[in-house]
């Protein structure tokens, strides 16, 4: 759940290619539990002499069967379990190895008030991630963890820290020093409750996360982390008797210099504009930064993204929730992450990502992965239609249907050939299958101009190939062709359209 800019995804994903290689049953048995396991707060309800116990989801009101035959002997009621299930064969579970089982009645008492008071504004199901629930039960600042708190000293030193690391990373999120310091005002105005284990989503930190899931391509996990920290700390320095609005604004010396040389230029009728770019360079903000167009439509990239965690949202508050559907749909999110504006997202799109950008990505490993992406995809396309009146499902529908043909095929045969980048020199021309051929050695192809050409095929290649399939492939006339990667026949109205422009 950790993106990481360096690896450009999470974790898994650059290590899930490499399992599924190594691990022949990984793909059939083992992703689809990895895909569907979920965290959250579980209580210990019935326990199960030699088998295991009942854990009730506190936060979504699922109950799951754990599958632990100590459970009898290790376990009571009311004990929780902080972390995240696995589904096994049979309607199971396991924890995983990393989560905790924590016995503590106050912790539970405040758990259920918490939560309580979250019902009682409205919410009815909390999804925490798993760096949600380490803030919340395994931060310093957690509530049960009062005795391994430093020193009121390191405390208060800590909290400066964590507000002025917050204030760094707003200004790198583009927000405005006005704006920076009406959140801050927010803080203090609402301050966290030192016993409160979540946070309500009308709080200053929810409030931002919101606007920046649909303004910025910030890590909104590392966005939490810090405004999460930084709430806390202004809290502790309230409750502290310090003067938060001083530990905000603290200034380094460069920062007070800047600041007298303005006075002093001010006063003596200077030019100021030089002094005020060097104040901005030491406070780390854009040098003369320009308004932005008022008439300018707002653009917000990455909303393709968001609609699909509502998207994912709206299924679970209607009980029809499948994690690996939202998974599926995630590779699209991140092909149309440049789309600013929802009603931008059009048929081009799904047949731009199903059709080239998912097959030069070799994002698909089979027909299994493959139908289940078209499925979430024509779930998602109905959602976007019904709930945002957009006519996605019209357009799409029928494509989607055929492409539940034609591509796990294409996807099979692309598995089995060289996957150079259409970026890479010299990395061929597309060509689109024109005739069956006689044997498997040859067949004809058409240029984008339309004209025939006779291509000499890899063994086997003939075959798996229809008329109407594009191929991006680099001819000798001496011997076979090299193909690069193949198209689906849908992909030919893509086609149509770059020769017509």
């Amino acid at each position: 759940e950790r993106h990481s800019p360096a690896l450009q995804g999470t974790p898994m994903d650059r290590l899930i290619d490499e399992w599924r290689e190594v691990h022949p049953d990984f793909v059939e048995h083992v992703e689809p539990l990895l895909l569907s396991s979920f965290t959250g707060i579980f209580e210990v309800g019935d326990l199960v002499e030699r088998q295991g116990a009942w854990l009730r989801d506190i936060t979504g009101f699922g109950e799951f069967a754990l599958q632990e035959p100590r459970a009898a002997t290790e376990l009571r009621t009311g004990d929780l379990l902080v972390g995240r299930l696995y589904p096994v064969p049979g309607s199971l579970h396991v924890a995983s190895g990393h989560s905790v089982w924590m016995r503590s009645p106050e912790l539970s008492k405040a758990l259920q008030a918490d939560l309580n008071r979250l019902y009682g504004e409205g919410a009815k199901i909390l999804r925490l991630s798993a760096p949600e629930l380490e803030t919340m039960f395994f931060h310093p600042t957690a509530p049960h963890r009062k005795a391994q708190r430093p020193t009121p000293t390191e405390s208060t030193q800590e909290a400066k820290d964590a507000i002025l690391e917050a204030r760094e990373f707003l200004t790198l999120a583009g927000w405005s020093r006005e704006r920076i310091n009406e959140f801050f005002d927010a803080l203090r105005r609402n301050p966290v409750d030192p016993a409160a284990l979540a946070a309500s989503p009308e709080d200053p930190v929810g409030q931002a996360l919101e606007l920046f899931a649909f303004e910025t391509q910030v890590d909104l996990t590392e966005a939490r982390r810090i405004l999460t920290q930084a709430s806390l700390a202004t809290s502790r320095l309230q409750v502290g008797g310090e003067a938060p609005k001083e530990a905000c604004d603290e200034l380094t010396e460069e920062t007070q210099a800047a600041l007298a040389r303005i006075a002093a230029a001010r006063a003596s009728g200077a030019d100021m504009e030089p002094l005020i770019q060097e104040l901005e360079l030491s406070l780390g903000l854009p040098i003369g930064g320009e308004d932005e167009d008022p008439g300018q439509a707002p653009d917000f990239p990455g909303v393709v993204g968001a609609m699909v965690s509502e998207f994912q949202w709206d299924l679970e508050r209607q009980g029809k929730g499948d994690a690996k559907r939202g998974a599926r749909l995630q590779p699209f999110a991140e092909y149309c992450r440049t789309i600013g504006a929802f009603e931008d997202l059009s048929r081009r799109e799904v047949l731009t990502f199903c059709c080239f950008w998912s097959q030069e990505q070799r994002l698909f490993h089979g027909d299994a992965d493959t139908l289940e992406t078209l499925d979430a995809l024509e779930a998602f396309t109905h959602w976007a239609q019904e709930e945002h009146e957009m006519p996605l499902h019209d357009e799409c529908a029928e494509l989607l249907a055929k492409l539940a043909t034609s591509l796990p095929r294409i996807v099979r045969l692309n598995r089995s050939l060289s996957p150079r980048s259409a970026n890479d020199g010299d990395a061929g021309q597309l060509y689109t299958v024109a005739e069956n051929p006689e044997s498997n050695t040859s067949m004809v192809w058409l240029d984008r101009s339309g004209e025939p050409c006779t291509a000499n095929l890899p063994e086997g290649l003939g075959a798996a190939l229809e008329p109407g399939d594009l191929v991006r492939a680099q001819l000798d006339w001496e011997g076979p062709a090299k193909v690069f990667c193949a198209y689906p026949p849908e992909a030919s109205e893509l086609h149509r359209d770059s020769n017509a422009d």
